[in-house]
């Protein structure tokens, strides 16, 4: 088939995958249904199109798990999502339309990758570095659309996440899953092929996917260890002028003249390995640097992603991500021993009820913010990962001639390395070898690096075992095509597809969630409910006078959504954890009465403060009538001192923190001195 039809074809396909995956999910219920009642993209888009960073410049704005942060409401689920729907959004706007409809975005977005994965899995027969029949038979085209299509796109934790709510949080990782089945696919078509243009295409995108998500730093890491190696083995290849087929035809002469004893290219060829992979690894940091930058606008330190400043009424995991988490001190193994179950014995939800006990086996006893409401992986995932990450690293340390996996037999035939390994010398097409190895190895580097960061997260949800589900779906895929090599015979071949679909139908089959479906509206139903939002909120005003910040408080509620959460106006109880807003902020002063409490006995040691991500210096306890005067000195930086900042007050220590009441009544908050007070104003 001609390369056009072949390519209108793969169109076709992606369309209807598309297609099928918005309406399969629920992810838009009915015609014209295909907007997201979760607005932070949206608002994010609308503030691009602006040219600013905030969503809003009103702190009237501010909506749970959003930031006030650099005088402005932003969002935390990154900048990489709406800067996709941006070009949508403006033509949208510009045809008179009040918005493009998220769902489509998301649908376009799978169209894009469903394109690219058919095309690098299904089509490699077209391409002339590969040796051998290989491609052009139909059992190679099977198991490329069995790897790609199958496995990588039709991934059943997935397509049960699509099913969840739809809301941010789920779309954050959907657009991260597929991101990552995008990233992974390009990297198999550079190393079966390497070339300038997709050694720049896969430097790209592996530097700007932590805009999408943060996790996706890790897989960008692990795609530029392996590029970087795969090009520096094939500038040695090609360093005296041989492509790829002939250096392979012509490996014993190459590796003498080119390679030296070490197997590294020598150091004549040293600046001809520098030069050109200085500018994909430029290109990679620009997209770090942007990401770093943008974080540094938006949160006020590059490294910060807005977790440790949003506002919300889950105290103890505000708690433990503003102050001290106590699963940090969690024993190795028993943290290990959390997180494979969260991962492979997940059968019981818990929901909202965080802190439920039994949820799985291996869970620990240690106080933790869990959310598991949706099915991921189970032991049949662990069998085909061990199987996929083994194939990968046998093939890997197999392969005696270069990166293609190629050998020859003394009659000159070509033989995989692979099937060498396992005993297999007859001639034949090579199927996947390399293929195998950047699989296992991009999802090895990637896996190792997550768990190890998920090991001691404050937090832990069913969503974010999905950060690990591009790398585990590249495994599977790497299990797939090894066992697709390993069959000789046409019953072995139908056997294991069958097995595969039947394997991959029981999984879907299986899918569980405790959460509503995704709620998608029209575009009328999403402009009222917008409206109505406003109304709701036409008493909260954009501008706030002094009155409403004040010296001093003593219960009176201002008018600053999330200001004086944890804290009871009437009664003065707090809860673990008080948010605050303080203005030009000289100093923290905050009393305290003390009220009997079954479980907390009252330690003022214990109360520490922040605004913004710096800790505030305790400057003295004093004791007074009925209670506890605790003083801090005020913010050092100029960026959380000036102006109106979110502060966090933390009550009780660590191991109370899921308590729903604490021993303290807070009387009264200062932050600024009257003129007159010369001795309340502490200076560095």
């Amino acid at each position: 088939m001609r390369p056009r039809k072949i390519n209108w074809l793969f169109g076709y396909l992606a369309v209807g995958y598309a297609a099928g995956l918005l309406l399969a999910t629920g992810l838009v219920p009915d015609w014209g249904a295909w907007f997201s009642t979760s607005l932070p993209y949206r608002m994010q888009t609308e503030a691009l199109l602006k040219g600013d960073l905030a969503v809003s410049r009103s702190v009237a704005k501010l909506k749970s798990d959003h930031t006030w942060s650099e005088q402005g409401v932003h969002q935390v689920w990154g900048l990489g999502v709406p800067l996709w729907r941006l070009p949508f959004e403006a033509v949208a706007k510009l045809f008179g339309f009040d918005g493009f409809p998220d769902r489509i975005a998301f649908g376009l977005f799978a169209l894009l990758v469903c394109f690219v994965v058919l095309k690098v899995w299904v089509s490699f027969g077209d391409e002339k570095s590969e040796v051998g029949d290989g491609w052009n038979s139909g059992w190679r085209m099977i198991t490329g659309f069995g790897a790609g299509l199958i496995i990588m796109l039709l991934f059943p934790p997935f397509l049960t996440l699509l099913r969840v709510r739809g809301a941010v949080w789920e779309e954050a990782v959907a657009y991260e899953y597929l991101f990552g089945i995008l990233q992974v696919t390009l990297l198999v078509a550079f190393a079966r092929q390497p070339t300038i243009a997709r050694l720049l295409l896969v430097s790209a995108l592996a530097g700007f996917g932590g805009l999408i998500r943060p996790t996706l730093v890790f897989y960008g890491f692990a795609t530029m260890l392996i590029v970087t190696g795969v090009w520096v083995f094939k500038i040695g290849q090609t360093s005296n002028g041989l492509s790829p087929v002939s250096a392979r035809s012509q490996h014993e002469t190459a590796r003498t003249s080119i390679v030296s004893p070490g197997g590294y290219p020598a150091s004549s060829n040293l600046g001809r390995v520098l030069t050109p992979t200085l500018l994909p690894l430029f290109i990679f940091c620009l997209g770090g640097g942007m990401l770093w930058f943008t974080n540094l606008k938006r949160f006020g330190d590059g490294f910060e992603f807005g977790h440790k400043l949003n506002v919300q009424t889950f105290y103890g995991s505000v708690q433990a991500t503003r102050f001290d988490n106590p699963f940090q001190d969690e024993p190795l193994t028993g943290a290990a021993k959390e997180l494979f179950g969260a991962l492979f014995l997940v059968e019981k939800f818990n929901g909202a009820d965080y802190y439920r006990e039994n949820i799985f086996p291996g869970k620990s006893k240690t106080v933790r913010w869990r959310e598991f409401y949706f099915r991921t992986y189970d032991w049949s995932y662990l069998s085909l990962l061990l199987l996929g990450w083994g194939a990968a690293v046998a093939a890997g340390f197999k392969f005696r001639v270069s990166s293609f996996g190629l050998s020859r037999l003394s009659n000159g035939a070509p033989v995989s390395e692979l099937a060498m390994a396992l005993g297999d010398t007859r001639p034949g097409p090579i199927p996947y070898p390399p293929a195998i190895v950047v699989l296992g190895l991009w999802s090895l580097l990637a896996v190792i690096p997550l768990a190890g960061f998920y090991l001691y997260a404050p937090v832990i949800s069913s969503r974010y075992m999905m950060d690990l589900a591009p790398a585990f779906a590249a495994a599977l895929a790497a299990a797939w095509l090894f066992l697709a090599a390993r069959c000789t015979t046409r019953s072995s071949r139908v056997l294991v597809c069958l097995t595969l679909c039947a394997w991959l139908a029981v999984q879907v089959y299986l899918s569980r969630y405790v959460y509503r479906g995704p709620a998608s509206v029209t575009a009328a139903e999403l402009k009222a409910s917008r409206e109505s939002r406003r109304a709701i909120g036409g008493s909260t005003t954009n501008h706030y006078t002094a009155d409403d910040y004040g010296q001093s408080l003593n219960g009176n509620h201002s008018r600053i959504p999330f200001d004086r959460d944890g804290w009871n106006a009437e009664t003065g109880a707090v809860m673990p954890l008080v948010i605050l807003f303080v203005k030009d902020a000289v100093f923290l002063e905050l009393d305290f009465a003390t009220q009997p409490h079954p479980r907390i006995p009252p330690a003022p040691a214990a109360i520490r403060a922040k605004v913004g991500l710096e800790f505030l210096e305790r400057v003295r306890i004093t004791e007074i009538d009925g209670g506890w005067r605790v003083r801090f000195r005020g913010p050092q930086q100029p960026r959380w001192r000036d102006g109106l900042q979110g502060a966090f007050i933390a009550t009780v220590p660590k191991e109370f923190l899921t308590e729903r009441s604490t021993p303290w009544l807070l009387k009264a908050v200062r932050w600024r001195a009257a003129a007159a007070d010369e001795d309340a104003i502490d200076r560095p």
